[in-house]
């Protein structure tokens, strides 16, 4: 069990590329989270959990532990959860509370690209991206192929709000089976 947590003052990730957990997860992560008070501020890319995941991801999660936490997500290109997953992710959320994940040329509430599995996972949260045109904001997943003709995405759900010049409230392109989305 792992935790990075922001205090009740905030804390603050800055940086070209940040991410709140790690840059990149080759191996397992089991039961971990990013919670508090968080600020995550890129001047390209900004990720709640993890930048690429090729390995597996398991009840871990990005939230506010009170109604008052908020975590911010935000870059030119913002991501609630995963920027790149490559293998499995489940039983996984990004932003359990109150939180937004803003992107200037995009940003998805859970994932950016998915080559992968990612099954009984949720994102709820606020998406935007700027309003101007070829901006896209979505509320769980960007993109997301089949594997070997079979769904990449099972069981997930998004709830929250997503604003943009281009909006999709679950996926943008992709296939999915047994999901859904709560837009407000």
């Amino acid at each position: 069990n792992c935790t990075v947590t922001g205090t009740a003052d905030s804390k603050t990730i800055n940086g070209q590329n940040a991410y709140g957990f790690a840059v990149t997860n080759n191996g397992s992560i089991t039961q971990c989270y990013v919670t508090g008070n968080i600020a995550i501020q890129g001047t390209d890319v900004a990720v709640g959990f993890v930048g690429t995941n090729s390995g597996s991801i398991l009840n871990c999660g990005v939230y506010g532990e009170t109604a008052y936490d908020n975590i911010i997500i935000s870059a030119p290109k913002a991501y609630g959860f995963v920027a790149t997953n490559n293998n499995t992710t489940g039983l996984a959320y990004a932003i359990k509370n109150v939180g937004t994940v803003t992107g200037q040329e995009e940003a998805a509430g859970f994932a950016g690209t998915s080559n992968g599995l990612i099954t009984l996972s949720y994102a709820n949260t606020i998406v935007s991206a700027n309003s101007s045109s070829n901006k896209k904001a979505v509320g769980f997943v960007l993109s997301s192929p089949a594997i070997n003709g079979s769904p990449s995405v099972t069981m997930c759900y998004s709830a929250g709000s997503v604003q943009a010049y281009t909006v999709y409230g679950f996926m943008n392109t992709g296939n999915a089976e047994q999901c859904y989305t709560i837009a407000d």
